[in-house]
């Protein structure tokens, strides 16, 4: 039995079904995704009858192959020859849309990534944190990526935090790309689009108020650029010797839940520059093929001549910007953790601030003459440890177009602070004492070399920051 995958309908929300082979015949109420896989049951001239494999959509029905010379559906065998645009891949081309606002309102700016409302303390952290809306203010919330990968849960996430926020800037993380359930979309390109019609789609209701396109907003007297960055990590970001006392479980990547949850489709042959590499023994070519979907963006942004940017990913764009593989309970995060091309993107735009994600700490400092600041959520269990500056304080507000000057000063993290200090040493092995604990547990085989006192004697950040109270002004917080 023949396979077909859906390619036609990105802007439409997918393909039209009717229930018969005539195109007179009555049109189903529900569509057939783009990205979706069918099997042939029947094929009359340029019109099949499918049963749905993978994706949204109904369970059977009638479509047309072809609108225009344009094809709609191609044989499986045939998709990697047959897409050529990247745009296509992502859902159609991101632009830069810009936005008049009166000048009497208040412009604030707030991030947070990793907010993970899959998990119902989350949820209710947010009804603590969230603004309430006033008249003369216009405030925007940065959402660096992991909001949820049920597709209903990330809607309802949306719908809450536009109650507050005049609109969301995202772009997607790794967990939203996830693929879980039955009926689930065919590959993880699939799920972006899904959830970028989610956002954007003609009769979504979120349309407007959720964007996953760059945003200028401009009054008489500035503008501000609000600047997504698609990224995906790529192994060779990992520039830094690994642990010789790693486990071999952890250098297998057993527990990296991606590696069983996202697919990626076949795009080349051996020897394409767009062939994809993804799994345990290395992952190369997403990170490439993200970070081609800015480039038309990016050519936008050099005509543009905003007062101040704010540029955000999911991914790291500096390994400098993560603990070194000794404090981390599974030091092979660093292969699955940043993109080379993200941070060679943003040195060319040159941001007033970069946000990114992912690896669920707290940091904001300068490097190199760029400022990075990390302001994730986490898990609950991690609000009490890793992430405790978010989980005590509230949203970090970036920006703020009455105050002088408009952008937030750096913020007091732990992280953030060993990072400036120069600390940050590669080549130490000795373990944090908290990951000594961990591999007693685990691994109790293993021998982990030097003990916790000669760890005191090697660059460390110090006791965990207890409190944050008195260590940030209010009105840089939601």
């Amino acid at each position: 039995m023949a396979h077909w995958t859906v390619v036609g309908g990105e802007q439409t929300g997918g393909l039209v079904v009717r229930q018969g082979v005539e195109l007179s015949s009555a049109k189903l109420k529900e569509r057939l995704e783009t990205g979706a896989r069918v099997a042939q049951v029947e094929l009359q001239g340029e019109r099949l009858r499918f049963r749905r494999l993978e994706g949204h959509g109904p369970e059977t029905g009638w479509v047309s192959l072809k609108l225009k010379e344009k094809p709609l559906l191609l044989p499986a065998a045939s998709l990697p020859q047959a897409v050529t645009s990247v745009s296509e891949l992502f859902g159609g081309r991101l632009e830069v849309e810009c936005l008049e606002l009166p000048k009497h309102l208040r412009v604030r700016v707030a991030t947070i990534s990793d907010i993970h409302v899959d998990q119902k303390a989350n949820m209710e952290w947010f009804q603590k944190h969230l603004p309430r809306k006033a008249p003369d203010d216009f405030n925007v919330l940065l959402l660096p990526g992991d909001v949820s990968d049920d597709p209903v849960i990330f809607k309802e996430a949306m719908k809450m935090l536009i109650e507050s926020f005049d609109v969301v800037c995202y772009t997607p993380g790794n967990h939203d790309l996830w693929l879980r359930k039955s009926g689930d979309c065919s590959d993880s390109l699939a799920k972006l689009r899904q959830l970028r019609r989610l956002c954007e789609g003609e009769e979504s209701e979120l349309r407007g108020r959720v964007r996953f396109s760059p945003l200028e907003l401009k009054t008489e007297q500035r503008s501000l650029l609000l600047l997504p960055l698609l990224s995906f990590y790529t192994s060779d970001w990992d520039q830094e010797p690994d642990l010789p006392w790693c486990p071999q479980q952890q250098k297998q990547m057993l527990a990296w839940m991606d590696f069983r949850t996202m697919k990626w489709p076949e795009l080349g042959s051996s020897g394409d520059s767009r062939k994809i590499c993804f799994g345990p023994e290395g992952t190369k070519g997403l990170s490439e093929l993200f970070a081609e979907m800015n480039e038309p963006v990016l050519e936008q942004v050099a005509q543009i001549q905003p007062s101040t940017v704010l540029s955000f990913s999911h991914y790291l764009p500096r390994q400098e910007l993560f603990p070194e593989k000794r404090f981390l309970l599974d030091s092979s995060l660093h292969k699955v953790s940043g993109s080379l091309k993200l941070e060679g993107q943003i040195r060319r735009v040159k941001p007033d601030v970069h946000v990114f994600g992912h690896t669920h700490l707290t940091v904001d400092m300068v490097l190199d003459g760029q400022r990075y600041v990390q302001w994730a959520l986490g898990t609950p269990r991690e609000q009490a440890a890793m992430s405790r500056a978010v989980a005590d304080s509230g949203m970090l507000i970036l920006y703020d177009s009455m105050a002088e000057p408009c952008v937030a000063p750096v913020q007091e993290t732990f992280w953030g602070q060993y990072f400036s200090a120069g600390k940050r040493d590669p080549s130490q092995i000795c373990p944090a004492p908290f990951v000594r604990k961990y591999f007693g547990q685990m691994f109790k085989e293993l021998e982990l070399p030097y003990d916790d006192d000669f760890f005191q004697t090697t660059p460390n950040p110090g006791p965990p920051i207890e409190t944050y109270e008195g260590l940030f002004e209010p009105r840089w917080r939601f």
